[in-house]
């Protein structure tokens, strides 16, 4: 079924910074499995039946997109009214195997420090599943696939990335826990303005192009082509694999209050950096401790929230709400891979701070909203490594209950239709930390090392 343009529907605008990501769609990936003393199966219709009333409630989540051709940009055709019993607010699959998983279950401790396989997003995504928001003109936005074992479960959660990004969808995640568990939630507002392309246009401030991030480039030919070509390379000749690393909380404690200490002395107490700052900068350098002849220069990526820029800016605390795309994509660093072991983790840490502070301005935002560059991609160049980090944490993934007696074992972001190779997810578990993504085996292998070297006492190679 389909929504015409009359009072059976609304047509919510999104912003140019929902252009950037409109190719893709990514996937939040669950391994539940039961606590030791529980017994009670989990009940995966309870999942669905709370989807449907979160779309329900939030008419946003069961719309379908619509491109606005005079303005050029993406918009949410959204339902009003009595929904007919054919139109679908979401998409549920579901696959139960007798077996347990083939592929190990993690389980972590606050002292843990350690590597997993990420398991096969077959598991998490449908083969149907759509991608990019064309795909989704005809298709709900929301995709759920889970897959029931003998000893654990997996639940994936598909989304278009240029309608909702890792934040916004935390909001998604939010109001599906909260109709699970038969919990109070705030059903945001459908407004047909949007808020950001809103206040940028109201703004007195001047975009500046010199803010504007190197090391991502325009979806072009030779753009889809380096890409590609790059990622056949690092997984036919380097052996990319599917990975993650824990570090526990004990262990990001010693890390980052050693590192933060290193920039307090440093600096004479004037400059600051955060936990996310120290561990990126500790996988960072990890990561690479085995290549120190590499003649290769490294960039590195992280994407930024624009939400609290926006939130105090505006004056108006409604910002950080907002479920789509408010996402900067910062240049993090760059200089050549043989001078990386010899870097200090707080020059690191720094360089990831000052990239925050560089890029959440109203100058860049400003830019990126109203000169949008489109679609992009990692901009993968012969001599140079790329790497880029996405931090799920202010989503807050880990406070999802999926059922009583089960926990979260690990969380996983897949990127669709592909998975692009050292693109590494943030995400808190435990009050730790996890990276997952697709890294060459050499430099989970260095990263797990390190980590081994810190829980025996030696002196880690990173500090």
């Amino acid at each position: 079924m389909t929504l015409s343009n009359n009072s059976d529907s609304v047509l919510l605008r999104l912003s140019p910074l929902d252009l950037i990501l409109e190719t893709g769609a990514i996937c939040v990936g669950y391994v539940l499995a039961p606590s030791s003393d529980s017994t009670t199966p989990i009940d995966i219709e309870r999942i669905d039946t709370a989807m449907g009333r979160v779309a329900d409630k939030w008419r946003l989540i069961a719309g379908r997109t619509e491109w606005i051709s005079k303005d050029k940009i993406w918009g949410i055709r959204a339902p009003l009214g009595p929904l007919p019993h054919s139109y679908a607010t979401h998409t549920f699959t579901s696959t139960t195997l007798s077996t347990p998983a083939p592929f190990p279950v993690p389980s972590f401790t606050p002292s843990s420090a350690t590597y997993f396989t990420q398991p096969p997003r077959q598991y998490f995504v449908h083969p149907k599943t759509p991608n990019g928001n064309k795909s989704y003109s005809t298709a709900p936005l929301i995709s759920i696939h889970v897959t029931v074992f003998s000893d654990c479960v997996c639940v994936g959660m598909s989304y278009p990335h240029g309608v909702f990004d890792g934040v916004g969808i935390g909001h998604v995640l939010k109001a599906l826990d909260a109709e699970m568990n038969r919990t109070s939630w705030v059903v945001p507002e459908l407004g047909e303005t949007n808020v950001i392309s809103s206040f940028v246009a109201g703004s007195a401030s001047q975009p500046d192009k010199a803010l504007r991030c190197k090391h991502y480039a325009l979806q072009g030919l030779w753009g889809i082509a380096a890409f590609l070509g790059s990622m056949g390379f690092q997984w036919a000749w380097h052996g990319v694999e599917h990975g993650g690393i824990f570090v526990g909380r004990e262990v990001v404690e010693i890390i980052v209050g050693r590192v933060k200490e290193e920039v307090r002395e440093q600096s004479g107490g004037k400059e600051y950096v955060s936990t996310g700052d120290v561990m990126l900068a500790w996988a960072l350098k990890a990561m690479y401790l085995d290549e120190p002849n590499s003649p290769n220069t490294l960039k590195a990526a992280q994407s930024v929230s624009a939400r609290p820029l926006l939130a105090d800016a505006a004056g108006d605390s409604s910002f950080n709400a907002y479920p789509h795309n408010a996402v900067l994509m910062a240049d993090l660093a760059s200089l050549p891979l043989s001078s990386l072991p010899s870097t200090p983790l707080s020059t690191l840490a720094l360089s990831s701070r000052h990239s925050i502070l560089r890029t959440r301005t109203l100058p860049r935002a400003t830019l990126d909203v109203s000169s949008p560059t489109g679609a992009i991609l990692p901009l993968r160049e012969w001599g140079t490594d790329w790497i880029g980090f996405s931090s799920q944490v202010e989503g807050g993934y880990e406070s999802v209950g999926w059922g009583d007696g089960w926990e979260i074992r690990s969380m996983i972001g897949y990127p669709l239709p592909v998975n692009a190779d050292h693109l590494l997810f943030v995400n808190k578990l435990e009050g730790g930390l996890l990276f997952t993504g697709d890294l060459r085996k050499s430099r989970w292998a260095a990263m797990e090392g390190e980590l081994r070297r810190l829980e025996s006492g030696e002196k880690p190679r990173a500090f």
